[in-house]
Parts: C-alpha cells; sequence; structure tokens
C-alpha cells in the first residue's frame, strides 16, 4: 500500500473514528465521509463510461485508475489490479490503445462515452441516499465540464475531442495518432513513415502548444528509431521556439525539452539556456533529466538520466524504447 492510498484510508478512518468519539457530530463526519466517496465513484464511472466506450469500439484499455485502485494492462496481455501512483491517478484516468484502421471512429465513441456516462448517473440525485444524491449531482457537473467544447493548459475537453473528430480535423486526429504509437507496447510498434509525412507537412504556427509538443515528440523519437532526420529537420526548420505564445508555462517546457534533444539530435546548436530550462516547472523527471544531460557535461548528471533508463522493460512504451536507443546510441557515444 502505498503514500496516497494510506492518507485516503486514514482519511476515512478518522472520520469513522471521530463519529464514534462524538456521536452528536456523527452526521456530520458521515456527510463529508460520504461527500468524498460520492465524489470519487462519479469520477469511477465516469473514467468507466470511457472504457465501455473503448470496449464497444474494439480498442485495447492499457491503464484504469480512480481512487485508490488502478488497472493496468502487463507484459503478457492480461489485466492486473493495483494501487494508484499520483493524485492526478485518484482523479480519474484512463488509457486506452486505439485500432489504427478505424481510429477516428475509436476515439469518437470511446470519448462521448464518458460525458453520456456522467450524465445518465446524474439521475441518482433524485435519490433518498445521501451517498447516491452526492455521485448525481457531481455526476451532471461533470457531464457539464466535460462535454463542453474547450482547450484549457493543454487539456483538451472531451467535447472538444469529439468536435475536432467529426469536423474531421486532420491535424488534431494526427495528434491523436501520434499519441496512440507513442504510448504502444513496443512488439506491436511500428513507426509510420506516412505520419511522418503528414505530421512534418504541417507548419509549426498552425500548431497549438500541445500539439506543436506532441508533434515534435513523435519526429524526434521516430528519427531515432529509423535513423531518418529528413522529417524532423523539415518540421524543425517551421519552429519559432522564442516566439511561442503560451499561457502555462508547463506547456513551454514540454516544447523546450524536445526542441532541445532535436536541435542535439540534428547536430544544431542548442539554443535554450540552462538558466531558461531552470526557470520553468519540471514537467516529468525523464525529460528533467535528458535536458540537463544535454546542457551539462557533469558525471553525475548524466548518471541520473542513464538510471532512469534502466527501468525501460521489454512491455514499456514505445516512446520510452526509442528514448533508451536515444541515450545508447546518441548521447553515450
Amino acid at each position: 500500500m502505498n503514500k496516497i492510498t494510506r492518507i485516503m484510508l486514514g482519511s476515512a478512518g478518522l472520520l469513522t473514528v471521530g463519529a464514534c468519539i462524538d456521536w452528536d457530530k456523527s452526521t456530520l463526519f458521515a456527510h463529508i465521509l460520504f461527500t468524498g466517496l460520492g465524489i470519487l465513484l462519479a469520477i469511477s464511472l465516469h473514467e468507466a463510461g470511457h472504457v465501455i466506450g473503448g470496449i464497444f469500439a474494439k480498442s485495447k484499455l492499457m491503464f484504469f485508475a480512480a481512487g485508490p485502485l488502478a488497472v493496468k494492462r502487463i507484459e503478457r496481455g492480461s489485466l492486473t489490479v493495483a494501487w494508484t501512483d499520483s493524485w492526478t491517478q485518484v482523479f480519474g484516468y484512463v488509457q486506452i490503445e486505439h485500432d489504427e484502421q478505424r481510429l477516428e471512429k475509436s476515439i469518437f465513441y470511446t470519448v462521448l462515452a464518458g460525458p453520456l456516462a456522467s450524465l445518465l448517473v446524474s439521475s441518482l440525485y433524485f435519490s433518498n441516499v445521501f451517498l447516491f444524491q452526492v455521485t448525481g449531482l457531481t455526476s451532471f457537473l461533470l457531464f457539464l465540464a466535460t462535454c463542453l467544447p474547450y482547450q484549457l493548459n493543454g487539456f483538451f475537453s472531451d467535447g472538444y475531442t469529439v468536435l475536432q473528430v467529426a469536423k474531421n480535423n486532420t491535424v488534431f486526429i494526427n495528434y491523436y495518432r501520434m499519441t496512440n504509437k507513442l504510448l504502444a507496447k513496443r512488439d506491436s510498434f511500428t513507426w509510420d513513415k506516412a505520419l511522418q509525412h503528414k505530421a512534418s507537412s504541417v507548419p509549426a504556427s498552425k500548431l497549438s502548444t500541445p500539439e506543436l509538443a506532441i508533434y515534435l515528440m513523435y519526429l524526434l523519437y521516430s528519427a531515432i528509431e529509423t535513423d531518418n532526420t529528413y522529417y524532423l529537420k523539415k518540421f524543425y526548420q517551421t519552429i519559432d521556439i522564442h516566439n511561442l505564445t503560451v499561457n502555462h508555462k508547463s506547456l513551454l517546457a514540454g516544447v523546450y525539452h524536445y526542441y532541445i534533444a532535436a536541435q542535439y539530435f540534428l547536430g544544431e546548436p542548442i539554443s535554450i539556456s540552462k538558466r531558461e530550462m531552470d526557470e520553468l516547472p519540471v514537467i516529468d523527471p525523464l525529460s528533467s533529466a535528458r535536458t540537463n544531460a544535454l546542457l551539462n557535461t557533469k558525471p553525475n548528471v548524466n548518471e541520473a538520466y542513464s538510471e532512469y533508463l534502466k527501468t525501460v522493460k521489454k512491455d514499456s512504451h514505445s516512446f520510452l524504447h526509442a528514448e533508451k536507443r536515444f541515450y545508447e546510441h546518441y548521447v553515450v557515444n
């Protein structure tokens, strides 16, 4: 049992003990406890809607998390239950691998099913049970929050995603296609030359910052795995890195990390300083380790990057294998 689970179960235990110690306030303690449970239940059912939509679209569930529990697919293809290991997962996270042959339809059904599930569950608000009332109200609020089409600091609402797929927005669909490939398991993955061509043909100025990060990430890793820099260089030349318009520094950090790696890989002078990176938030340990290694020649910095990549297993995501190859073939040598 990890720290997050202990905190959640400990909080529930304290509320229960508090109710027993001061019975006059037991109703208050119970309401707090069941409010938390109702919110988590509403989130779980929303994410379960996405899973059901994915099953209907014949997609493959890779990871599901809500509350203290997570379900993930392991190397042999079977599903196993584990504890969630981040607060982001506690509040709902689903990863689904879509069938490439029917990607648009799979995305449409999978994403749409979440808000529909919340709308259906919202009818519980009319129950006489307080837990169900909280679940119903939270589900209705989730329906409103997720069905409206908007993007906020790199987050695409379910409504926004469905709308872009319905409009056949090829830039956005290719964003999803690249994400699908980057997160695919190693054994079933092949780098798509046609997708590299499509991605490199879109000027960076036409992309939102989250889309730019994924386009750059995909073209970098595909170039590493295929030893072909043509598509990456073509796209790289359209990026005006110091004139990006962003509302959140974490989005800028995501682009900067992969831009530095692309410059290093292409043999270009690195135009972003360590001071600039230090002013941005840390978005993930891998990107930080890579960037520190490329900007700093100290052995212990490079060692931190190496140690992180030792955790990459056979069934890891394809981008992690590309990262490992980048380190072994282009950083070490």
